[in-house]
């Protein structure tokens, strides 16, 4: 079953049983939201595959939405910027920089 929502609460969601793989990637790939995703599937292959081209920020595979506070959470897309928990979360507090300096070799 594919089931794609918008936004916590907002009541828009839509789910189909027995979408072929492409058509149920394109349905879900096609929101403007990116929080979470689920797949239920008995093929592995069909999951990996689903796991790459979905565009969410945490998905699950055969399991209930449980969150472990090990793993970055936050979505992509208009689901927000950012990732809480794991050490993802820590980046959002530090600034980034990047030097390069030319050292002559001449006189050292």
């Amino acid at each position: 079953m594919i089931a794609v929502d918008g936004p916590a609460g907002s009541g828009k969601s839509s789910a189909a049983r027995g979408v072929a793989t492409e058509l149920g990637l394109e349905l879900a790939n096609r929101s403007v939201f990116g929080l979470g995703s689920s797949i239920w599937t008995s093929s592995m292959k069909a999951a990996h595959r689903a796991v790459q081209e979905l565009e969410a920020g945490y998905t699950w595979v055969n399991s209930p939405q449980i969150i472990f506070d090990e793993l970055p959470f936050g979505g992509v897309k208009q689901s927000g910027l950012g990732k809480e928990h794991g050490e993802e979360a820590l980046d959002y507090y530090m600034e980034t920089k990047s030097v390069v300096v030319a050292r002559s070799t001449k006189g050292e």
